[in-house]
């Protein structure tokens, strides 16, 4: 018996990832074309105008994708704040800059709470025991 194929449930993607799926050896032309990919998409908040948000990967920080809001989304997330991003990504090309860009639009999301790099450590005592 044979099964129809149903819907897939979207994969996870980091930041480095997503841009890795469009790699630089593609022409740009060829990029523009690409259909937007369903994901997941996980990265850190590096910055916040208006409805988008501009994830950046937690490997260094080199990449970075911007990610559009709903137009009806009231909720901004927060400086150095992990989020996680449902939706779908699409290349397009950047005539300006002359390079590829990644554009990604969200449908649902789950704010992850602060970075683990900007977590602070508990302060050290600074009282001194006595044993005895």
């Amino acid at each position: 018996m044979q099964r129809g194929l149903g819907k897939q449930n979207p994969q996870y993607f980091s930041i480095r990832s997503v841009i890795q799926l469009i790699s630089d050896d593609v022409q740009p032309m060829a990029r523009m074309a690409l259909p937007p990919q369903e994901m997941i998409l996980v990265g850190e908040v590096v910055e916040v105008r208006g409805r988008r948000v501009c994830l950046a990967d937690t490997r260094g920080f080199d990449k970075r994708v911007w990610v559009v809001l709903p137009d009806d989304c009231t909720w901004r997330p927060g400086l150095a704040h992990m989020v996680e991003f449902e939706g779908s990504a699409r290349a397009f090309v950047d005539e300006e800059r002359g390079g590829i860009d990644v554009r990604f639009m969200a449908k649902s999301w789950t704010d992850r709470g602060p970075s683990s790099r900007h977590v602070r450590p508990p302060p050290l005592c600074q009282g001194r025991s006595r044993l005895g």
